[in-house]
């Protein structure tokens, strides 16, 4: 027995595939994109600390080393001594500098918005009274 189907009760196939060939993103595919973003960012972060601790541990087996040079030398030590302290000063200014100027970039792309919205309103007012 073949059943045959009604004319007025099937589904239109073509209206279905439009349904599918939707153009807004999937948003559980968009949630698994985020959270496969955030396992990486959290791998990273963890080797980036891991790296920083390797670092640290480096520098002050370095410090050590050099200071252990200037053995019987109280000038020389003291010198290297204030050479060091005057370079992790000028790393900590460096990055506030560079924090600086990003906090800038961001004031001033405002302000030039701000700047360009006021010579719109001051054309569309010229344009009105003349």
């Amino acid at each position: 027995m073949s059943r045959k189907t009604n004319p007025n009760t099937s589904t239109n196939n073509s209206f279905l595939g439009k349904l599918f060939k939707r153009k807004h993103p999937n948003p559980q595919e968009k949630l698994r994109k985020l959270r496969e973003v955030e396992a990486e960012m959290k791998r990273e972060a963890g080797d980036a600390v891991a790296d920083l601790a390797e670092a640290e541990k480096d520098y002050a087996q370095f410090i050590q080393t050099m200071e252990a040079t200037y053995d019987g030398d109280p000038e020389g030590l003291a010198w290297f001594r204030n050479h060091c302290a005057a370079l992790e000063e000028a790393e900590k200014l460096k990055i506030q500098l560079q924090k600086e100027r990003e906090e800038f970039k961001v004031h001033e792309a405002k302000y030039l918005a701000e700047k360009e919205e006021l010579r719109r309103q001051m054309d569309e007012l010229d344009a009105r009274t003349s």
